[in-house]
């Protein structure tokens, strides 16, 4: 993938549905601040979150995993089950990104998990992988939930 030509953006030449298929991408979703979501060969999708104003984009998100708690006694499992996973969707990561900037840390702010990122210079690209957890996983008092995504951004 060309990161370069995507963070250039469409410069609002053509439709989005023309750009993504210009990318070789399928065009899934337009959100109302024309932020296209595109299908992924995996199955997943991704979505790009342009700059205020702009037709260029300045991140991408995807979201590889996701679990909601029913009761929130049921939160330090979620937790649980994230981490857990985060451990698999890391090592992916690794193998396919190389190793990362600095390893996996977790943020003293009670709404992430493990961050690792990856500084891939030559193709344009900053990934940064996290578990994200709902304020409310961490507070107690209302079922959560707890998902691991991958942001993209300039390098």
């Amino acid at each position: 993938m060309n990161w370069t030509e995507v963070w250039a953006g469409d410069g609002n030449s053509s439709t989005a549905q023309d750009w993504a298929q210009s990318l070789g991408w399928c065009l899934t979703d337009l959100d109302p601040d024309n932020n296209p979501t595109i299908a992924l060969p995996s199955g997943g999708s991704l979505t790009l979150f342009r700059r205020q104003y702009g037709t260029q984009f300045e991140q991408a998100l995807t979201v590889a995993w996701k679990m909601r708690a029913r009761r929130a006694t049921e939160n330090s499992a979620v937790i649980e089950q994230a981490l857990a996973a985060w451990t698999g969707y890391y090592k992916a990561a690794v193998g396919v990104l190389g190793s990362p900037e600095r390893e996996p840390r977790v943020d003293a702010v009670g709404d992430t998990g493990p961050v690792a990122l990856f500084k891939l210079a030559d193709i344009s690209a900053l990934f940064e992988l996290r578990v994200n957890l709902a304020s409310s996983m961490t507070e107690g008092t209302h079922p959560g939930s707890a998902s691991i995504r991958m942001l993209i951004y300039p390098a």
